[in-house]
């Protein structure tokens, strides 16, 4: 017999009229709907533990909700624009074949959000037989939010641009497609609500009239890749050092930089960054990702005087010996000391007890740890770098001015860039003026300097003015190239 616990309030005490305290489910489901407060009760804890009703927890189930609904809407404009239709098996009804039959040709992301599912499947499974209701949810929660959202999503998202009938287009699609409706089916029991909506704009003309028509998703073991799996795991360790190495750096991901390294002696570390090194790259929005076994030749070693070892042993001449061992070549005082167990300077013999070596970084690398690695970045800027820099930053307020016209995905665009810094304008409209276009899908644009003046050579639909890193911008866009 399986028993819930009581529902008591944030602080622990049961709910009663006379402490005021009470929340009925009627108040919950008014503000944020009966799925929420489904996902938010199953999610928190054990079926059989008390339940400490709280606000912030109900808040964050919706949030959760909220993404998942943008996840789904998400490839819906580009699917729509080439009016995509996922392949069906027989009497017309969606059998998921597609992905197994073409799984080998699928860019590694593909494969791994495939694989995935195959272990959220399995993890749904085997909460759902021990009754663990929570942990059934909260695996699903995650996959939605780190999973999908915050990692397959923005991998993905370049390829909705290619032509219409690329292939890599088709393949994310077909995934998409194939990660949705298994989702949905997962979550039905949970949030039937949600899950049925979704259902019904997604199900083909031969398929059940509803998902609680559908059975429970069992894992498929031709579509698991546990080492996959484990590898992307690794460029996401990778992912979350690179983010702080830049930050450390003050150089935001939008800018490319020149080189990523990887200190390492884990062979799984290694062989991840090597085998998604693409993903590696483009995560880091860096020109290079290497790794390196052992030492890093532009790493330096910077001498630092032990005084609790040197004071008993040299007395009085410790300052001295103190003021030799700063001075000394770092580097190779470490190499000595490691290669010997000795090493002199000026004269005096040191041991290794009596100084320590921290790490001396060239100018503009900056480092941040990850799990059996370490990631040495490089922000230092050169031309060209800045000029793809500064591109992006353009690029990125275009996109946001189309947003505020409400211009449909496929709507063409005029635009005109003009820079306050000569040195920018002309970096940014040389080299970079026709992939700004591709990305903001323009059929003109002009980019000129604000050096013989800041009007614009026409009336636009909308002009903005922006601060792009410290340099004045004025940006126009319409959708008609017509003055």
């Amino acid at each position: 017999m399986l028993m819930h616990g009581f529902a008591l309030d944030a602080e622990g005490r049961k709910m009663s009229k006379s402490f005021g305290n009470v929340v009925t489910p009627d108040e919950v489901i008014g503000q944020f709907g009966v799925d929420v407060l489904r996902l938010y009760m199953l999610s928190a804890n054990a079926p059989w533990d008390d339940l400490k009703f709280n606000w912030d927890g109900v808040r964050t189930a919706h949030r959760s909700a909220n993404i998942l609904w943008n996840v789904y809407r998400f490839p819906l404009p580009y699917m729509t624009l080439d009016r995509f239709m996922p392949a069906a098996g027989e009497g017309g009804a969606w059998d998921g074949s597609f992905v197994g039959r073409h799984l080998s040709e699928m860019p590694d992301e593909d494969r791994w959000i495939i694989s995935r599912v195959q272990s959220l499947a399995g993890q749904v499974a085997e909460a759902m037989e021990e009754y663990h209701l929570h942990r059934a949810t909260r695996a699903l929660i995650g996959f939605v939010l780190e999973d999908l959202s915050r990692w397959y999503i923005q991998l993905v998202r370049p390829r909705m641009w290619l032509e219409e009938d690329s292939r890599e287009k088709l393949h994310s699609y077909e995934t998409i497609y194939y990660v949705m409706r298994r989702l949905v089916s997962l979550l039905a029991p949970f949030a039937p609500y949600i899950a049925e909506h979704i259902y019904q704009n997604l199900r083909l003309e031969g398929d059940p009239e509803s998902v609680h028509m559908l059975d429970l998703p069992l894992p498929d073991p031709a579509l698991a890749d546990p080492d996959l799996e484990e590898a992307m795991n690794v460029i996401r360790s990778f992912d979350d050092a690179v983010a702080t190495a830049r930050q450390a750096g003050r150089r935001k991901l939008r800018w490319p930089v020149g080189e990523c390294v990887v200190l390492t002696e884990s062979d799984l570390v290694a062989n991840a960054i090597v085998r998604l090194n693409p993903i590696a790259r483009v995560r880091a929005n860096s020109r290079a990702v290497s790794v390196v076994r052992g030492t890093w030749e532009r790493i330096g070693w910077r001498a630092e005087p032990v005084m609790r070892a040197l004071g008993p042993a040299f007395g009085k001449k410790a300052p001295e010996v103190k003021r030799l061992i700063e001075q000394a070549d770092g580097s190779a005082l470490k190499a000595a000391l490691e290669a010997s167990g000795r090493a002199e300077v000026g004269g005096y013999e040191i041991a290794p007890d009596q100084v320590a070596f921290a790490e001396s970084l060239p100018e503009g690398v900056f480092s941040a740890p990850m799990k059996d690695a370490m990631v040495y970045v490089d922000v230092t800027l050169t031309p060209d770098l800045e000029a793809e820099g500064y591109a992006r930053e353009v690029i990125r307020r275009l996109q946001e001015m189309r947003r505020q016209l409400t211009l449909n995905v496929e709507d063409f665009i005029c635009a005109e860039v003009m820079a306050d810094d000569p040195r920018v304008a002309d970096l940014v409209g040389s080299g970079w003026r026709e992939r700004i276009m591709e990305e903001v899908r323009a059929l003109a644009l002009t980019i000129t300097s604000m050096a013989n003046g800041s009007e614009f050579s026409r009336i636009w639909a909308l002009e903005k003015d922006w601060d792009v890193e410290g340099v004045a911008m004025r940006m126009g866009i319409s959708q008609s190239c017509d003055e």
